[in-house]
């Protein structure tokens, strides 16, 4: 049986967000395949054993602004 595939996606940095690093590592344990989206203009690398970390550049705006152009910088990643 394939694994089934989940997006993961946060408004922020998931190298440095502890309860996101926990849930990526739960979801990797229960043997899902994860595309992890999240915003940083400093990317790290991240490894875990069935995630993929993709980083997006992070909004310029403020505001609701920021989080409307956060969606179409996610919406045009997920489309990729």
């Amino acid at each position: 049986m394939k694994p089934k595939s989940i997006a993961f996606s946060l408004v922020g940095d998931i190298t440095t967000n502890s309860r996101a690093l926990r849930q990526l590592r739960t979801l990797s344990s229960a043997g899902f395949l994860v595309d992890a989206y999240g915003f940083s203009n400093h990317p790290k690398e991240l490894s875990f054993e069935n995630v993929t970390v993709h980083s997006i550049q992070k909004p310029t705006k403020t505001g609701p602004q920021f989080f409307l152009q956060a969606h179409y910088k996610l919406a045009k990643q997920l489309k990729k």
